[in-house]
């Protein structure tokens, strides 16, 4: 493989142009790159967007610290693979892929670590009986919730958010918690946007499961999105607890999927 060649990206527009140049030479390439302002604005502000040109691909890697998420623009699966090794090789960092996909209509990457498969439930919703027990966050409590993620989430396929993440969700009223004393056993966090409520974490204290708490931070999710036309999360295709938990409160698979590949560090030999 040719040299690796990594360039800064200092704004949006550089990102897009770069992913773009390389769409129009290589048509149609195979790409995960899903436009996303918000997101690359913010890690391009933070100075940890680059780029990876090859003869076979372009690449955009955003530095989280623990691993590296890659967007990617490549010739092929092969190719593919090939220079995401070469990164993972020249950074020293784990690196994670997303490919979304539409089940049985789309082309699949054939290599996920995890599958994770959307849900939705859409129509018109009656307001339901507002929570006895959820509250909205405060800003105090960002430690917790912060420890609650780092304990029982998985920091490469759970998109576990940062404080600046959480603090934005907060100041939104798009996070829920139920508390035993000054200790969160029980959280709900979700984003509101025009006629879409995104379900994104929904976690009960293992020692506080089966007693109501996790339907009570349900009905404060259902409470803030009740004039939404659609309701949706992600679930692990393997997660069937959950996903019978899901279909009791009427969600369904709605034919978009995820596939979530982890390429970490080789093992060094002793």
């Amino acid at each position: 493989m040719a040299n690796i060649l990594k360039e800064q990206i200092n704004s949006a527009d550089q990102l897009k142009t770069l992913l773009g140049d390389f769409k129009r030479k290589e048509r149609p390439p195979l790409s995960n790159y899903i436009p996303d302002p918000v997101k690359h604005t913010k890690y391009v502000e933070k100075g940890i967007a680059s780029a990876y040109k090859f003869d076979t691909g372009v690449f955009v890697s955003f530095d989280l610290g623990h691993m590296l998420d890659i967007i990617y623009m490549s010739k092929s699966k092969e190719s593919l693979m090939e220079c995401l090794e070469a990164i993972r090789d020249e950074e020293q960092k784990p690196v994670v892929v997303e490919h979304v996909y539409r089940e049985g209509r789309d082309e699949l990457l054939g290599i996920p670590n995890k599958v994770l498969r959307r849900m939705s439930r859409v129509g018109e919703f009656e307001k339901p009986m507002p929570p006895r027990f959820a509250v909205q966050a405060t800003d105090e409590a960002l430690p917790m919730l912060l420890d609650i993620f780092g304990q029982y989430f998985d920091p490469y396929t759970e998109r576990i958010p940062d404080a600046s993440e959480l603090k934005r969700l907060i100041d939104m009223d798009g996070i829920c918690v139920i508390k035993e004393k000054e200790d969160i056993i029980g959280m709900v966090v979700f984003e509101k946007s025009v006629g879409n409520l995104h379900l994104r974490y929904w976690w009960v204290s293992p020692s506080h499961r089966n007693n109501g708490i996790g339907a009570d931070l349900l009905k404060a999710y259902f409470n803030a999105g009740y004039d939404c036309k659609r309701q949706f999360l992600w679930v692990f295709s393997d997660n069937t607890n959950a996903i019978e938990k899901y279909k009791h409160y009427g969600f369904e698979f709605d034919g978009t999927a995820d596939e979530i590949y982890v390429m970490k560090l080789k093992k060094i030999k002793l």
